[in-house]
């Protein structure tokens, strides 16, 4: 799958089935190239929120053939609050502090997540997912 579609299409689709009990509420994903800066600033947010877990969006800095990446990683809160944000074209390492209660109260708060229907999940990733 090519990067740019990564934060808009697979994740969406697999942070809920990560975030059902039977994993960590700690997910990392993966580098973004420009231009596509803004859309991660917020789509990486925006994961957080909709999958009510924290959320690690881990980007390199530097070039690999064509792309060229910022930097930008991030911690954000499961209501979509950064935490720590890094810098541009910079190697750095960041360190947050998580605060499990956190989950816990977002998805009290917003329990949009309990009328999600694990079979369509389930046809939907035979049919596209060989």
């Amino acid at each position: 799958m090519r990067s740019d579609h990564l934060l808009r299409r697979a994740l969406p689709g697999t942070f809920p089935c990560l975030r059902n009990g039977r994993s960590a509420d700690l997910v990392c994903a993966r580098s973004i190239p420009h231009p596509r800066y803004n859309p991660w600033m917020h789509l990486v947010p925006a994961r957080a929120i909709e999958n009510q877990m924290y959320v690690v969006g881990v980007n390199r800095i530097g070039k690999e053939n064509n792309a060229e990446f910022f930097g930008r990683s991030m911690v954000v809160e499961p209501k979509g609050d950064i935490v720590i944000c890094g810098t541009e074209n910079k190697e750095e390492i960041l360190i947050a502090d998580l605060d499990p209660s956190k989950v816990k109260e977002s998805r009290e708060y917003m329990r949009c997540l309990e009328e999600r229907r694990e079979d369509v999940y389930k046809n939907n990733k035979k049919k596209n997912h060989p």
